[in-house]
């Protein structure tokens, strides 16, 4: 188990909670592509990723050339290992497209809201010290704004779908031949993902999540949930629960189902079409869920279980989904400091208002923030973990990262 903690001090532990689960085998020298790639090329001819809207889908095999492509493209335009490049994109098949092309470059996601403000998008931009910028035509006018301002060369900016003001993202697909430079990766502490976060106290900072990182936390959702049916995404893919989901059922070798944003309608349709088993929300579409008329003009006897994350799910609103629906909920807890995930509930595991068991690999402790003691079960306290899934720090913030991390 790797030795580092996130945790606010260092007092010699006297309860430890490990995972009830068997590890499950690192792999150091693995990024989320190397896992995803073996997966699309055991079975090229099935869907990979579909649009919820247009229905367009692209197979296994054509997302692992699309990815080499656009990685190829990215590396001819000057982006190579370490290089950061800020997303501010709604959902769209090429958004997980672009995070495995960077991924086999040795590059850095940077992913921003597609609601930012060209003043949120700037900070992230400087602070993220991002030199390409990737968008959705829908939101492309602020990422424009945020270029010019900010001095971005517009051979470096780049937009998916009808764009009229940077280039297109499509042209990154049209190359003559694949050719992705040779990366030496320190899997460990070199930079994959750079999402911004608030933590618990101050300005969003920068939170350095690792190739290993990244590729163990996508093992053990796989692990707790090993996907068997398609996966309707509606959450956001740049919040780190959504892109959490993605990898994982492209990892399982299911369809990913792509909705650009949340519409309660499209959403039940998705399910409906798709039958899928398992519905990934936040708590207000469980309350839609409970209450919304809406809700009873679709078929969704295919899906067993809402899983619920982001924000605690009450009991009441538990139940209430259930004795309407018939369906039943579980939950999961992380965050973007944990790559995210570190609980989970397996399949008839599911307890009122629980988060889920650890997940395989992971160590917490319970502390009382005023004494530094350990606590047991029902008792309240700061949550501290260890496990490989661990950020390797906020970026350019030592202050914060040493309350948030101590080694040992």
């Amino acid at each position: 188990m790797p030795p580092t903690s996130l945790v606010a001090r260092t007092t010699s532990p006297t309860r430890i909670f490990t995972s009830s689960y068997p590890p499950l085998p690192t792999t150091p020298h693995t990024t989320t592509w190397d896992l995803i790639q073996t997966t699309a090329r055991s079975n090229p001819s099935a869907c990979a990723l579909l649009c919820g809207v247009t229905q367009d889908e692209m197979t296994f095999g054509d997302f692992d050339v699309a990815v080499q492509k656009v990685a190829t493209s990215l590396a001819q335009r000057g982006v190579s290992k370490g290089r950061v490049v800020l997303t501010n994109m709604i959902n769209c098949v090429e958004y997980p497209i672009l995070y495995h092309a960077l991924t086999a470059l040795g590059a850095v996601l940077s992913p921003a809201a597609p609601t930012f403000s060209a003043t949120e998008l700037g900070h992230q931009l400087v602070a993220s010290n991002a030199s390409f910028l990737v968008s959705h035509a829908s939101v492309e006018a602020i990422a424009a704004e945020v270029a010019v301002a900010h001095n971005i060369p517009s051979d470096r900016c780049f937009s998916v779908g009808p764009t009229t003001m940077m280039q297109k993202f499509r042209d990154l697909l049209q190359v003559d031949a694949i050719h992705i430079p040779h990366v030496v990766i320190d899997h460990a502490s070199d930079i994959n993902t750079l999402p911004y976060s608030s933590g618990t106290t101050g300005r969003p900072k920068g939170v350095k999540l690792s190739f290993a990182n990244l590729a163990i936390n996508i093992q053990q959702m796989a692990f707790m949930e090993p996907m068997t049916s398609p996966l309707v995404l509606a959450l956001p893919m740049y919040h780190l629960y959504a892109g959490l989901l993605m990898n994982a059922a492209l990892l399982c070798g299911q369809p990913l189902v792509v909705l650009p944003k949340f519409d309660l309608a499209t959403f039940l349709q998705a399910l409906q079409v798709h039958k899928s088993e398992k519905a990934f929300i936040v708590p207000p579409i469980a309350t839609l869920m409970a209450t919304h008329p809406l809700v009873d003009e679709y078929d969704l006897s295919a899906t067993k279980y809402f899983v619920s994350a982001a924000a605690p799910l009450g009991p009441t609103l538990e139940a209430a989904v259930q004795a309407r629906l018939g369906i039943k909920t579980k939950q999961a807890y992380g965050m973007t400091e944990l790559s995210p995930l570190v609980h989970y509930t397996r399949d008839g595991h599911e307890r009122p208002a629980a988060s889920g068991h650890l997940v395989p690999n992971t160590e917490l402790r319970v502390v009382c923030p005023t004494t530094g003691a350990d606590l047991g079960p029902h008792q309240i306290g700061e949550l501290w973990y260890r496990g490989p899934q661990v950020m390797l720090g906020y970026l350019n913030n030592d202050d914060a990262t040493r309350v948030r991390k101590s080694k040992r």
